[in-house]
């Protein structure tokens, strides 16, 4: 077992059980804000309505009993609550501070956060781990590659991500020094000889499906992480009222 564990079939195996467990702590960790807020909204509604009604009235005394009872249901379901609930001794109405809410929702909120980014970093880890098996085995597959891309695909595969980028490497690492018949690199000739290098590269089998996963996942990446900062910025006014916003 623990062979497998450490085979990269296994960590694969482990990395995806991970990002399922951090899935599903996401969908409650929503489902918990949502609920919050409901009962949030409940409570505002219930006071609204006690407010509304001519205080000593039999209309007021049910309004009242039913504004008491969302207090108790909430510091029941949330304990921290209670440290922010009152009680008016004129009228026995409990009352919830506005301090406690923005509290309570806050944590919530930053739940939804905090398990949202473990998603996004689980399944990125993911798609790594299957980029890095996806490029090992190009380069076990590929007799004859050049030892700077058999470095790459064993040890960087991240760095592929383009065939613009693989071109713009080669050129950087072409020393002449170690050429038989080196090259101007501003010359006419260098760039004819980087053509060839690149119709080299894309007639390798499974270039084009790692570089196509490698984009992939970066784009994916980016969107959770604009996601997660959206969020942030949502749910902090000084953020929002930042330049930075």
């Amino acid at each position: 077992k623990a062979v497998q564990a450490a085979s990269p079939e296994g960590k694969l195996k482990a990395l995806k059980e991970e990002a399922t467990e951090c899935s599903k702590a996401f969908d409650e960790a929503k489902t918990a804000a949502e609920e919050l807020k409901s009962a949030f909204d409940n409570y505002d509604s219930l006071v609204k309505k006690l407010n509304e009604c001519t205080q000593g009235t039999q209309e007021w005394k049910d309004a009242l009993i039913d504004v008491n009872n969302a207090v108790l249901d909430l510091m029941a379901n949330y304990p921290d609550l209670a440290q922010y609930v009152t009680r008016d001794e004129k009228t026995g109405q409990l009352k919830v501070s506005q301090t406690g809410i923005d509290s309570v929702r806050d944590s919530a909120d930053a739940a939804v956060i905090n398990t949202q980014a473990a998603t996004v970093d689980a399944n990125a880890n993911v798609k790594n781990q299957e980029i890095d098996m996806q490029a090992e085995s190009i380069a076990k597959n590929n007799h004859y590659l050049p030892t700077w891309l058999e470095d790459k695909l064993y040890n960087d595969p991240q760095s592929l991500g383009s065939y613009d980028d693989i071109r713009q490497m080669i050129a950087d690492n072409y020393d002449p020094t170690y050429e038989e018949n080196p090259l101007d690199k501003d010359s006419k000739e260098f760039q004819q000889w980087l053509n060839e290098q690149m119709i080299e590269l894309k007639n390798i089998d499974g270039m084009d499906e790692l570089i196509a996963a490698i984009q992939a996942n970066t784009l994916a990446q980016e969107t959770g992480n604009q996601a997660i900062a959206d969020n942030i910025l949502a749910n902090d006014e000084k953020v929002q009222n930042s330049k930075y916003a």
